[in-house]
């Protein structure tokens, strides 16, 4: 675990705090079904993961259907970090990989 965080900027300065306590308040009953699908997915992958990977694994050939959530969890509530750009396991093309923030691992469990 400590490995793939090196890869990760950790900081969440542009996360809102609001955002997070509201969140927080409200539990995982607030996270809507294609959130809990990109987390549960990530978890699954057991690593940062592009776009492209998580969409595969859950059966969806575009991956514009996960993008809006997986920007909401990064921006806005603080879930999951942008990591180390690699070549995508689908694609070969070099591309962002996401993961876990401390917050998320919290969520996710």
């Amino acid at each position: 675990m400590q490995r793939l965080l090196e890869d990760c900027d950790t900081s969440l300065s542009n996360v809102q705090e609001t955002s997070r306590q509201s969140l927080k308040e409200l539990g995982q009953e607030a996270i809507s079904q294609r959130y809990r699908e990109y987390l549960n997915s990530l978890w699954e992958l057991d690593q940062p993961s592009t776009d492209q990977e998580v969409s595969k694994h859950l059966g969806h050939a575009d991956p514009n259907y996960f993008r809006p959530r997986r920007f909401e969890l990064e921006n806005k509530y603080g879930f999951i970090m942008e990591c180390k750009a690699r070549a995508c396991s689908i694609t070969g093309k070099m591309a962002k990989t996401f993961w876990f923030t401390d917050k998320g691992l919290e969520m996710i469990r």
